[in-house]
């Protein structure tokens, strides 16, 4: 339905979204979440943690929120 739509893909935008999130996390260090994103994750059976999500996107694929951006504005 996407493809039909002309959108990204639902996957990609929650990628992305973790992507910068993240980033802005790191980069504001008067944020709460940034002192959440230094320590260890906490282990969660149901769902999984914002570091957990980052660390995996990024082992995986490499990516960056750079990267992202760049894929984003040559699709337009």
């Amino acid at each position: 339905m996407e493809k039909s739509a002309n959108l990204e893909l639902l996957e990609i935008r929650r990628q992305y979204k973790v992507l910068v999130h993240s980033e802005k996390a790191r980069i504001l260090p008067s944020r709460p979440i940034h002192s959440k994103l230094q320590k260890r994750p906490k282990c969660r059976f149901k769902r999984e943690s914002l570091n957990q999500v980052v660390k995996q996107l990024i082992s995986e694929k490499g990516v960056t929120v750079d990267t992202e951006i760049e894929q984003a504005n040559s699709l337009n």
